[in-house]
C-alpha cells in the first residue's frame, strides 16, 4: 500500500479529521499529525496486509497510531486486508444493533460479531459461499460486492438514525 493510497483513504475516512495537512484552526497547514503516524507505520500495515504479522500484533501497532478510539484503529485493519476486516463506523453498526438486537459494537470481540453478521449477508446474498480469506483469483470482483453490502448497510443506518432523531421510533 502506498503512502498515497493510505493518504486518500484517511482522508476519505474522516475528512474533518484525517486529512494531511490540518484544514482550520490555529494549526491550518500544518501536517497532521494523526496521519503522520499511521504514514510512519506504513511497513507495519504492509506487513500485516500480507500476513507477515498477526492480527494481535497490528492491533498493538494500531493502538499505538490511534491510542484512543475504536474506530480509526478498525480501519486501518480494513485498508490493509478489506476483504476480512468491514469498514466500522456508527451506520453500519447502528444497522448491526437493529437487525441483531444487540448494542453497538465498541471494542474488539463485538466487532468481531459485526463480522459474522457481515459476512452471514454477504454468504445470504451470494456474494461469498464462506469468510473470504485473501487468496481468492477473484478477490477485486469479491471486495466490489462486499462494497455493495457496506453500502446498503450505511445506508439503512442513516436512514434508522434520521428516524430517531424526528422520533419516529418513539411511543
Amino acid at each position: 500500500m502506498t503512502e498515497q493510497n493510505i493518504k486518500r483513504l484517511l482522508r476519505w475516512k474522516d475528512p474533518r479529521m484525517l486529512t494531511e495537512k490540518i484544514l482550520s484552526g490555529p494549526d491550518e497547514g500544518k501536517d497532521n499529525k494523526r496521519v503522520l503516524k499511521v504514514l510512519e507505520r506504513r511497513d507495519d500495515i504492509n506487513q500485516f496486509r500480507e500476513s507477515s504479522i498477526g492480527i494481535e500484533d497490528f492491533k498493538r501497532v494500531t493502538k499505538e497510531i490511534f491510542p484512543v478510539g475504536f474506530v480509526w484503529p478498525i480501519f486501518l485493519f480494513h485498508i490493509a486486508r478489506p476483504h476480512k476486516f468491514p469498514i466500522a463506523d456508527r451506520n453500519v453498526f447502528k444497522s448491526y444493533s437493529l437487525h441483531k438486537q444487540a448494542k453497538i459494537p465498541e471494542n474488539w470481540p463485538e466487532y468481531e460479531d459485526y463480522i459474522d453478521y457481515f459476512s452471514q449477508i454477504a454468504i445470504a446474498a451470494n456474494i461469498i459461499s464462506e469468510k473470504p480469506q485473501g487468496n481468492e483469483s477473484n478477490l477485486i470482483e469479491i471486495l466490489k460486492e462486499l462494497k455493495r453490502v457496506d453500502n446498503a448497510l450505511v445506508a439503512f443506518g442513516q436512514f434508522v438514525y434520521s428516524y430517531e432523531k424526528n422520533n419516529y421510533f418513539k411511543e
